[in-house]
């Protein structure tokens, strides 16, 4: 990964994410394609190819800060770029991800897989970093990107893919409400401490899939779309009954066992797979939570349906490649939490 430069904030951008940042200010030849290349590909993960970059002394930035699995690219200029992310770098891309790509400032044209979107100051989209994009900036921008790992999506939100590179605006209530929190997670996301942040970002991808939920009827889900909306809205309600199984699973929803495989075959993942993603995922998150320092890990554990301690260290850190009571302690040290 490139190395981020830091430079000094000036007081009108505070409203920016982080100062860990590249600008053109620091460089005496103003931007080249390389400058560009390097810093967008190594701030959002993925590869980029600036195809018309700004003309030179242009002001620009690039900043970012890591949330977790997560991060957050502020992106912006004075003058207009062209970006690609052709087939081949979709393709090398290790990072599996989709982004909430919101239009703070300015103009844009995104191709995303054939699909030509127009965007405006106040506008969001979806992206997937495995299909192919152009973005054109015909002039001055600011753009935020919030990036998640596709499992993280799936888990809560299993019908993401029809949404990418659909353009959405104040059209309706949810809508403007999601618009408004992404605006205030561009302004303050930079003054939250490390759990703070990620509290706010779990609470960015809740709010994304209930208001992409709330267009389902607009986007025509099909009814086995809805069934298995339905399915996983029973699981997240029982998630922390430890007696929870397929079979109860497959008759509380008027279903037999294999048609419920079935459904579940179609997402990648099994059921049983499945629930223990979503269980661990919310323990990660109370492990995280301020208010629960005094829990301990038996008892978070316990009230997400994990009945055998060893087990769950074991799905844990093959999950998140730390134990939990290492992953509690990661930055603060044992003596910090009960």
């Amino acid at each position: 990964m490139a190395t981020v430069l830091e430079a000094p904030i000036a007081p009108e951008d505070d409203r920016f994410i982080d100062p860990l940042m590249w600008t053109s200010q620091r460089l005496d030849g103003g931007i080249s394609r390389g400058n560009w290349d390097t810093t967008v590909s190594a701030h959002t993960a993925h590869e980029w190819h600036i195809e018309r970059p700004m003309t030179v002394g242009t002001p620009a930035f690039s900043r970012f800060r890591t949330v977790c699995d997560s991060r957050v690219v502020a992106f912006g200029g004075d003058a207009g770029v062209r970006c690609s992310h052709d087939i081949r770098a979709a393709r090398r891309t290790a990072r599996q991800d989709f982004s909430i790509v919101y239009v703070a400032d300015g103009d844009a044209q995104l191709d995303v897989g054939g699909r030509v979107i127009d965007l405006h100051a106040g506008m969001f989209t979806i992206t997937d970093s495995a299909r192919p994009m152009t973005l054109d900036i015909p002039s001055r921008f600011r753009q935020i990107y919030f990036i998640f790992p596709k499992d993280r999506v799936f888990s809560v939100f299993p019908f993401v893919d029809e949404f990418v590179g659909v353009s959405f605006g104040r059209d309706k209530g949810l809508l403007s409400f999601f618009l408004d929190h992404l605006s205030s997670v561009e302004h303050h996301l930079g003054t939250f401490e490390d759990v703070e942040a990620l509290t706010v970002m779990n609470a960015t991808l809740d709010l994304l899939a209930m208001t992409l939920s709330s267009l389902d009827a607009d986007r025509m889900i099909t009814p086995r779309e809805r069934q298995m909306t339905r399915l996983k809205a029973y699981i997240e309600a029982k998630l922390r009954d430890a007696d929870l199984d397929i079979a109860t699973i497959a008759a509380d929803n008027g279903i037999n066992v294999r048609y419920l495989h079935k459904l579940f075959a179609g997402t990648g993942v099994t059921v049983s797979n499945w629930i223990r993603k979503r269980r661990l995922e919310m323990c990660r998150r109370d492990l995280d939570a301020r208010a629960l320092a005094r829990r301990s890990v038996t008892e978070i554990a316990l009230r997400w349906g994990f009945n055998d301690m060893s087990h769950f260290s074991k799905a844990f850190r093959r999950e998140f490649d730390m134990g939990p009571r290492e992953y509690r302690f990661r930055d603060t040290g044992p003596g910090a939490r009960g």
